[in-house]
């Protein structure tokens, strides 16, 4: 399942000094639902070294037959980040070479059948925090370095159990604590206002603790939240463009605040709250430790999905035939569509919803084997 720490795990491995001088070659993808077993070879090349022109315009086949060559003779550790079809391993296995010289690959995933198809070593299942490592992750959110007073501590570990386990829970419970006033009667509050004892299904508990976190967030963040959800599954969101977007939109004010901070330095602050409450990650920081990129977590995304969709803030389209699937009277002002080409996406657009495309807003398009971002932001029959 999501949010056990798998792909956490994984990056400490994969960053860790040790192992970077210990393999010739490192390299990280994130594979995804939906993926291009091409663009995935091109990801690993850039990582082993520089690609000349020729290589992008070779066949997948002797694309394959590229990466094995480069790879052949050199202890190499490739992570495969969020597998979710069997058959993947299938379709990757003829670019690695199997030297017998020390050279890994790590496969995460939340299928058991991936794992069993990738290899004959017996997989790793994560297991679920304990009562006391659930505590101590709590406690590592909400009070950094200091320690948990005393009055708290029962009404912390009862909130810390009832995550049951699960490491993004308890992360973004976390957040929540750490924002809000640390006093017994809060915390006696949030005990009152939540069932997840009550709940058994791990991901609807995580979406309950999505759900509470959403709830306390200040209203000029929700939106800003949500809105990361129009990026593709395990993107790499570069926090430019994702402050750009905001203040385009016009989540961002600075008419009340007394800091005399312009657009984007409000939407970085906004950016920053969220990532404070972990309910956005940085993937990477500038020299000057401001934000370059970010991601969410999938469950976190989904949440997102499923939130905007109930209030019709924007809907996410992953191929043409869920396109044409979508009546009329369903189209939102804003539709992220990721997953097919520019060219089949505005003729389906033109003929299925030619009376409704003045509505969009913002359309987001993202064909599977881009790794930028496009946005086409329309004319508001409003404006």
């Amino acid at each position: 399942m999501g949010g056990l720490g798998k792909t956490t795990l994984a990056r400490k491995v994969y960053n860790n000094t040790r192992i970077k001088n210990h393999f010739a070659h490192c390299a990280w993808v994130n594979v995804s639902q939906e993926y291009k077993t091409r663009a995935l070879i091109l990801d690993i090349l850039k990582c082993v070294g520089p690609i000349s022109e020729e290589t992008y315009n070779m066949s997948d086949e002797k694309l394959k037959g590229e990466l094995r060559d480069k790879l052949k003779g050199k202890r190499y550790f490739v992570v495969m980040d969020d597998v979710w079809k069997p058959q993947f391993w299938d379709e990757m296995r003829a670019c690695f070479p199997n030297d017998s010289n020390g050279s890994r690959i790590l496969i995460t995933s939340r299928e058991k059948e991936v794992a069993s198809n990738a290899g004959s070593n017996p997989p790793y299942f994560l297991p679920f925090l304990d009562k006391e490592e659930s505590w101590e992750l709590l406690c590592k959110k909400v009070f950094q370095e200091e320690k948990c007073p005393s009055n708290l501590e029962s009404l912390g570990r009862q909130l810390a159990e009832s995550c049951k386990g699960l490491p993004l829970s308890i992360v973004v419970l976390g957040g929540i604590l750490a924002k809000k006033d640390k006093t017994p009667q809060t915390w006696s509050n949030l005990i009152g206002n939540v069932n997840w004892f009550l709940i058994d299904d791990d991901n609807k508990r995580c979406s309950d603790i999505l759900a509470l976190s959403y709830s306390y967030l200040p209203r000029k963040l929700r939106v800003c939240f949500l809105y990361v959800g129009v990026f593709p599954e395990d993107f790499l969101i570069p926090a430019r463009t994702l402050i750009q977007m905001w203040v385009a939109e016009g989540f961002i004010s600075v008419q009340n605040d007394s800091r005399k901070m312009d657009e984007i330095d409000v939407a970085e602050y906004y950016l920053e709250q969220l990532i404070d409450r972990s309910l956005i990650q940085v993937a990477s920081r500038k020299s000057d430790g401001g934000v370059k990129t970010c991601r969410i977590h999938d469950l976190v995304r989904d949440f997102c999905i499923k939130m905007s969709i109930q209030e019709k803030f924007y809907e996410v389209r992953v191929n043409s035939a869920d396109l044409r699937r979508s009546s009329n009277s369903s189209i939102p002002r804003r539709l992220s569509i990721q997953g097919v080409g520019f060219v089949p996406i505005i003729i389906i657009i033109i003929k299925t919803h030619q009376d409704y495309i003045c509505r969009l807003r913002i359309l987001g398009l993202k064909p599977l084997d881009w790794k930028s971002w496009e946005t086409c932001q329309l004319t508001d029959p409003k404006d």
